[in-house]
C-alpha cells in the first residue's frame, strides 16, 4: 500500500497533458483519487482477511467526524428544501443541481481530504517513511518547477 501512495505522490503532480485537455488537473486528480481508493480497498480487504481493523486514532478524528456530519446534514437539508425566489417562484432544476453538485463536492471532500489524511496517517508512521515522502515530494517539486520554467521560456 505504501508503494501505491509513493506512486500517487510522484506520478499525480507530474502528469502534464496540457495539449490533450484544457484542464490537466482533472487527469491528475483522477490518478490521485484512483490511488487513494485502491489503497482504501486494499486496506478493507486486508482488514477482512485478518478480522481486525488497524486504524490510528488522531486528535483530528472528532473535528473531522463533526465536519463530515455537518456536510452530510446540510446536503440533505438542501435536497429536502422547496426553494423559491420572491417574485419568480420555484427554482427549476434546483434539486437536480443540488444533488449533482452536492454529491460531487461531498465525494471530493471525502476522498481528497479525509481519505488522503487517513491514508497518510496510517501508512506514514515511521521516520524512514516520512523521509521518503519528503524526499519524493521535493524531487517532484523540482521536476515540476523545471518544467514550468522551460514552459515559460517556450522551450
Amino acid at each position: 500500500m505504501k508503494n501505491i501512495l509513493y506512486f500517487a505522490i510522484v506520478v499525480s503532480p507530474l502528469i502534464f497533458f496540457t495539449n490533450v485537455t484544457r484542464n490537466p488537473y482533472i487527469i491528475q486528480g483522477t490518478v490521485l483519487y484512483i490511488s487513494l481508493l485502491l489503497i482504501f480497498g486494499l486496506f478493507a480487504v486486508q482488514s477482512l482477511k485478518t478480522g481486525k481493523i488497524i486504524f490510528c486514532r488522531t486528535r483530528l478524528d472528532l473535528p473531522i467526524l463533526i465536519f463530515l456530519g455537518w456536510t452530510i446534514f446540510t446536503f440533505f437539508i438542501a435536497l429536502s428544501g422547496n426553494y423559491e425566489i420572491a417574485g419568480f417562484g420555484k427554482i427549476p432544476g434546483f434539486s437536480t443541481a443540488a444533488w449533482s453538485e452536492g454529491l460531487r463536492n461531498n465525494l471530493y471532500v471525502l476522498i481528497n481530504c479525509v481519505l488522503a489524511y487517513y491514508v497518510a496517517v496510517n501508512l506514514i508512521r515511521d521516520e524512514k517513511s516520512i523521509k521518503k515522502v519528503l524526499f519524493l515530494s521535493f524531487i517532484v517539486a523540482f521536476i515540476a518547477s523545471v518544467y514550468a520554467i522551460l514552459q515559460y521560456f517556450d522551450m
